[in-house]
């Protein structure tokens, strides 16, 4: 794939992250909604790991993947949606501060994208 094409379509991959990012983001929102206000912090963590992910697709997988490779998109999304569950367990449970957990989501989110990334064949389409 072309790099620029993968930009150019990366507006309509980006619901293929965030729907299942969501699913974890949400309950995370109500739970902790005593804070009422949402932080810069959580949103990058549902936006650095797919623009990670992005970058890796355009830049280093021209000619190796496919469109079908777009599960991977998926696949982190569900990664942080379950980091995003693990970080409300943790803020009810301990005391630690919300930023430094969603910075933590953020890198353990793009670690997930990289891996996930490397580790996915390019698959027929």
């Amino acid at each position: 794939m072309e790099t620029m094409k993968i930009f150019a379509a990366s507006i309509l991959w980006y619901p293929l992250f965030l729907v299942p990012a969501l699913i974890g983001f949400v309950p995370f929102g109500f739970i902790h909604r005593d804070d009422k206000r949402f932080v810069k912090s959580d949103f990058l963590a549902l936006t650095v790991p797919w623009l990670l992910w992005l970058v890796l697709m355009a830049i280093f997988s021209t000619g190796k993947k496919s469109l079908s490779n777009l599960v991977e998109a998926v696949v982190v999304g569900g990664i942080v949606a379950v980091l995003y569950l693990a970080l409300s367990i943790a803020l009810r449970n301990e005391k630690i501060n919300r930023t430094l957990g969603n910075q933590i989501v953020c890198v353990l989110g793009c670690m997930a994208s990289f891996l996930v990334y490397y580790f996915t064949p390019g698959l027929p389409e």
